[in-house]
Formats: C-alpha cells, sequence, structure tokens
C-alpha cells in the first residue's frame, strides 16, 4: 500500500440522470465499484454519498470507507472537505474523482503519482488535447488545507491556489462528464467501440 489515498465524489443528486449516477452498470459492476477497485490498488479510498445512498455503496464496498455529506447542494468542495476528515493520517498524496469519470485502468494516476513525486508540494492534474480532465492529485499542502476555505468554495479556485502541474496523457476518459441517459448511453457506445475491455 502507498501513502496515496482517493475520495471518489458520488454525493450529487444525479437529478438529470434520474438515477444515482454511482449505481450505473460498467462492465459488470458498478460506477462506483469499478473505480473503488481500481484506485484501491493505489492506496486508501474514500466515497462521498449523500441521502440513502451511503448503506448501498457500503453493501457493494464494505472495505472502503463511506462518508455522507447531509448538504451536497454546498457542491463539490464540500464532500472533498469532508472526505478529508476522513483519511488515515498516514496519506500524503490524495486523488480526488467524480464518480462519473471511469478510467480503463491506473495508467493515468500512476503516471500523475510519479509527476508528483518529482514535484514540490500543489497539485497534479491530467491534460487531454489542452483540457484538464480528471482525477485531480492533492499534495498534502493542499489537501490539509481544506479547512481553511468554506464548503461552498468552487473547486476550480481552490486548485488556483496551489501550484499545479499539468500532465500531458492520450486517454479522452479524463474528460468524462456524464450527467444525462443519452451521455451514458454515448459513453457505452464508445466503450465498446474502442474495445477497452
Amino acid at each position: 500500500m502507498t501513502d496515496a489515498a482517493t475520495i471518489i465524489l458520488a454525493a450529487g443528486r444525479s437529478s438529470r440522470m434520474g438515477e444515482p449516477k454511482a449505481l450505473l452498470p460498467f462492465r459488470g459492476r458498478t460506477f462506483v465499484e469499478h473505480s473503488a477497485q481500481l484506485f484501491g490498488r493505489l492506496g486508501e479510498v474514500v466515497v462521498m454519498t449523500s441521502g440513502n445512498l451511503d448503506a448501498v455503496v457500503a453493501k457493494l464496498l464494505p472495505n472502503v470507507i463511506i462518508g455522507r455529506n447531509p448538504k451536497p447542494e454546498d457542491g463539490l468542495f464540500s464532500s472533498v472537505r469532508l472526505g478529508v476528515d476522513l483519511l488515515p493520517p498516514a496519506v500524503r498524496r490524495l486523488f480526488v474523482l467524480p464518480v462519473d469519470c471511469v478510467l480503463p485502468d491506473a495508467t493515468v494516476p500512476r503516471m500523475m503519482m510519479e509527476a508528483a513525486a518529482g514535484a514540490d508540494g500543489g497539485v497534479v492534474v491530467p491534460v487531454f488535447r489542452g483540457t484538464r480532465g480528471h482525477p485531480v492529485l492533492l499534495e498534502e499542502e493542499a489537501f490539509r488545507a481544506t479547512p481553511e476555505y468554506p464548503p461552498t468554495e468552487i473547486f476550480s479556485d481552490f486548485l488556483a491556489h496551489f501550484r499545479v502541474a499539468k500532465i500531458p496523457v492520450d486517454e479522452e476518459w479524463i474528460l468524462l462528464n456524464i450527467n444525462e441517459p443519452g451521455d451514458y448511453n454515448d459513453f457505452l457506445a464508445s466503450e465498446e467501440k474502442r474495445g477497452d475491455r
């Protein structure tokens, strides 16, 4: 096990999707199971939920830490702050991953960890063809500072307070943002097309 951890953000209402995005099927599992197992190879995993989703995720993933955001309407950063409070003290690097940004394998996060090893604090983000994506990797300097900012802070504004290293990657899935059933269907079609199994 490394000194890394991952917070998977699954507290959103998924109102446009009509069902929790965390539970969407993918490769014989759910989104949240896929990402938790993939990032679990790199370190501890915390899944931030809301409503009754915590009990469902706990049954699917009995070996991960489950957090519950009582005010998900405060935004993504509020879940990050709460998730940081649940991290083991030995954690030095933290991935933040929206639950609808599934990756095919651990290539991108491993590249980011290698880049972070040569950096002096701050933030590492992957970039595909000039566009920043997910996950975001926070060094200890950054994620330990989250309590200094309000829960309603915009995540990108928080990141702007730190040095940001941009890592070019050849993986378009870092840009995934699945909000509606049509987005999900398009994603499944692209998964079948690329044959990346």
